[in-house]
């Protein structure tokens, strides 16, 4: 426990369930896979909505899509 994290944490991997198919949940869910977990993300909603949700990121969250690989290149 050199760092103040203990070693037994994060070694199962977790059946996670997520509420809210926004982008924080989609987001926790991409993360949360990577890591090695089974997510499963429950939407109250029928199905996503694919217009006017846009999303507008500054400062920290384009890094986050940065490191996520999610990021489009200038006119894709």
């Amino acid at each position: 426990m050199e760092d103040g994290h203990d070693e037994g944490i994060g070694q199962a991997a977790l059946r996670v369930l997520v509420a809210g198919g926004g982008i924080a949940g989609q987001a926790l869910a991409f993360w949360l896979t990577r890591g090695g977990h089974q997510v499963t993300v429950v939407e109250r909603f029928p199905a996503l909505r694919a217009a006017r949700a846009q999303v507008d990121l500054r400062g920290q969250g384009i890094e986050a899509v940065k490191r996520m690989g999610i990021q489009r290149s200038p006119g894709s």
